[in-house]
């Protein structure tokens, strides 16, 4: 620290050396000084003040007006300060601060300190400014150690002070009649604590303690939730965390419900050089869930037989091997289909859990990945058309090559999968998608693409359905090969004027391949169904996946407007197949050949700061006789009353099924209020004329206190009864004391 002048107003000036511990401006003097003066024994200390008086008779030094003393990372500003050399000791008084190395603030009005790194003393009036704004204040205090604060009849409290009445009572506050700050460890001990909202006393503990916000993870007890659900009735949910090691923790949290059900669970968390790992888990001996009759309350729990153990395990996790390579780790699995809902703690999927376990490579423009993959099913009614699969393995490559001189490059993607169904045949397949593509823009503004590829597909199907005990396995072979090619033109006509720029681009499309039909024997795996909009119908291949290959030759055309006005952005589209092949197979098995002659397009609005509508539609004619699907999606409004919504009609017909048509909505609102903060939705099934669910929240934010209640109602059907669930969460957060969750 850079010295610190030495002014002295009011007395007489005689030359003097500058005594030995204190550094100061060159050629400063001394008031009338017959001794040395040094503030501490064993380190230098820095020092300036307006005054200097040196009792050297009794061994005192006064410093007074504008007083600041450095000593160490200590830095001490006072009105007076007098300094005993022969107890080695410092009083100051006046208006004290004193700037502690944790960065820790001590506001008083008296203090006497040693003067040997300030660490043991006694404070009056003592008020402690700690990180986030959060403040300690006590009648009096006893400094020791250098790290420990020990304060009488004390207040914590991050809440800032009101500034129409500073007299009155933080938000919240904990009052204690002592509370301990041990600087070293961060750790705030409280005895004969209170709990107090608005000046009201609301919870007693006779002793507390949490660690101040400079400490980001520590072992200790983490404030638990509690509520109630179907499955536990009453429960609490105790949480112990273990800071194991700077780079890994462990989470303790069992689950005890009143029904004397208990299920144990944990989180573990670790982190590498080049990776992480995640985990949690629960597990316990329970039995169905029973409705207010007696009977199965929750879809599935009718295939359980009495109490057996039931829970789940998920973690993920990735390692980078190199810069070339990382591998990755992903499981959920879960001991029944109806866990999840039964128990509804564990934010758990609901209708199918996937595991995957991957290796991926990633140089320049080429991507290659080798993934096992295995998928659970959680449904309770699969249907009779579903068949559980596992993936072990699947590898894929894609890679792209440089620009040539015409602007083009070469492309190549590979597929290999090898399927397992349970119960039935397992299908096996490469695929390898070579191909070239361009992209050039004309000096007259034309716009040409294009893309030539070719889609083969190799199958290996091991025949496993009604084999006789004993008998071989059969094995076919089957393949498919589809050359293709496909341009697109398109130019642009821009307008511009002082406040908008609007741009119209008409877009012809057209492809050329051979009508492949597909073997019967193969099964679409990873493309079971399609749907036409605005932006497929001029793709390359509108199919996704690669079991089914998107053949036959098609000529379509679009229309686009954009309008930039201001903050305010609108676009249009409008498209069509003109004219395509036939195939009959494809269509039946994809779809895609279903009215593919509709009318597909959007419309869309949006501004920076007060949200977006959009509108999408497939119809037969546009005077929207025969819609077969529209959708409308919007957030409007200001940040307190922002409503959403979406409307979503389709024509399943259009899809060549039989199943009634669809047709939903979902209202909401959100927003905020000064310190409120609120939202509400609601799900409704048109066709079935029922409620799905609703929603609502409300909560109350500031600086230190977070408060929120949400409400929440689904209808469902369990076992051919209507059931209605119902959630309560409350979360009430107090800033540098943790997040407390209440479920009903």
């Amino acid at each position: 620290m850079a010295a610190l002048g030495i002014a002295v107003f009011g007395a007489a000036l005689l030359p003097s050396p500058l005594p030995p511990g204190l550094a100061g401006d060159t050629g400063a003097a001394w008031a009338q000084q017959s001794d040395p003066v040094s503030l501490s024994q064993s380190e230098e200390t820095l020092f300036r003040a307006d005054e200097i008086i040196n009792h050297g008779d009794i061994g005192v030094t006064v410093l007074r007006g504008n007083v600041e003393i450095a000593q160490g990372d200590y830095v001490l500003t006072a009105d007076t300060v007098s300094y005993n050399r022969e107890a080695d000791t410092l009083t100051a008084s006046g208006d004290v601060v004193m700037l502690q190395p944790d960065g820790t603030v001590v506001f008083s009005t008296y203090l006497e300190v040693t003067s040997d790194g300030f660490k043991n003393g006694v404070i009056e009036n003592i008020r402690i400014l700690l990180a986030q704004d959060a403040r300690i204040a006590a009648n009096a205090a006893r400094r020791s150690d250098g790290n420990r604060t020990e304060m009488a009849k004390a207040v914590y409290s991050p809440c800032d002070i009101c500034r129409e009445d500073p007299s009155s009572d933080p938000l919240w506050q904990l009052k204690a009649r002592r509370i301990t700050h041990n600087e070293e460890e961060y750790l705030l001990q409280y005895e004969d604590a209170w709990l107090e909202f608005a000046g009201l006393p609301v919870l007693y503990a006779p002793y507390f303690q949490h660690y101040d916000s400079r400490v980001e993870r520590k072992s200790g007890f983490l404030i638990p939730s509690f509520g109630s659900t179907t499955g536990l009735d009453r429960f609490v949910q105790p949480r112990y965390f273990w800071a194991m090691s700077e780079d890994k923790d462990l989470t303790v949290e069992p689950i005890i419900g009143s029904n004397g059900d208990v299920i144990a669970a944990a989180k573990y968390r670790q982190r590498f050089n080049r990776g992480y790992l995640n985990t949690d888990f629960s597990i316990g001996e329970l039995g169905p869930v029973l409705d207010v009759n007696g009977d199965e309350g929750i879809a599935g729990e009718e295939k359980l037989d009495g109490r057996t153990i039931r829970g789940h395990i998920r973690a993920e996790g990735e390692y980078h091997i190199n810069e070339t390579w990382r591998a990755g780790l992903n499981v959920n699995r879960l001991t029944d289909e109806s866990y999840g809902r039964a128990y509804p703690l564990f934010d758990l999927p609901g209708t199918q859990a996937v595991s995957t376990a991957r290796l991926e490579g990633f140089r320049r423009r080429n991507y290659a990945n080798v993934e096992m993959l295995s998928i659970q099913s959680l449904r309770t009614d699969p249907g009779p058309n579903f068949r559980e699969q596992d993936v072990v393995p699947r590898a894929s490559y894609s890679g792209r090559g440089e620009a040539d001189s015409f602007g083009g490059r070469w492309q190549f993607d590979a597929d290999a999968r090898f399927l397992a169904v349970e119960n039935d045949d397992d299908l096996h397949r490469l695929s390898l998608n070579p191909g070239y593509g361009f992209s050039k823009t004309s000096p007259l503004g034309f716009k040409w693409d294009g893309q030539a590829t070719v889609h083969a597909n190799g199958y290996v199907i091991e025949r496993d359905v009604n084999r006789a005990p004993g008998e071989d396995k059969a094995y076919e072979f089957e393949g498919t090969v589809v050359p293709k090619a496909s341009s697109q033109l398109s130019y642009p006509f821009v307008r511009y004027s002082e406040s908008t720029t609007q741009t119209v681009t008409p877009i012809l499309f057209g492809t050329l391949a051979p009508n492949v039909d597909p073997p019967d024997s193969i099964t679409f795996e990873d493309t079971t169904r399609f749907e036409l909009d605005e932006i497929n119908v001029l793709s390359h291949d509108r199919l996704k996946g690669n079991d089914a290959i998107d053949s036959g030759s098609r000529l379509a055309a679009a229309l686009r407007y954009d309008l930039n006005w201001g903050d305010y952005l609108f676009n249009a589209t409008l498209a069509r197949t003109l004219a395509s092949n036939d195939n009959e197979d494809l269509d039946r098995r994809t779809n895609i050949g279903w009215y593919k002659n509709d009318w597909v397009g959007s419309i869309g609005m949006e501004h920076a700061d007060y949200g977006s509508i959009s509108y999408s539609f497939r119809t037969d004619d546009l005077g929207f006789q025969e819609a077969r699907r529209q959708t409308v999606n919007w957030s409007v409004g200001p940040s307190y009353l922002r409503t959403n919504g979406n409307y979503t009609f389709v024509d399943n017909a259009a899809f060549g099924t039989t199943t009634p048509d669809s047709e939903f909505y979902s209202l909401g609102f959100s927003g905020s209020a000064g310190n409120w903060l609120y939202s509400a939705s609601i799900n409704h099934d048109i066709t079935a004329d029922t409620t799905r669910s609703y929603a609502a929240s409300f909560g109350w934010v500031n600086e230190c206190l977070y408060v929120r209640g949400t409400f929440s109602r689904a209808y469902t059907v369990v076992n051919g009864r209507n059931q209605t669930l119902d959630g309560v969460l409350v979360t009430l957060s107090l800033k540098t004391l943790g997040e407390y969750d209440i479920v009903f």
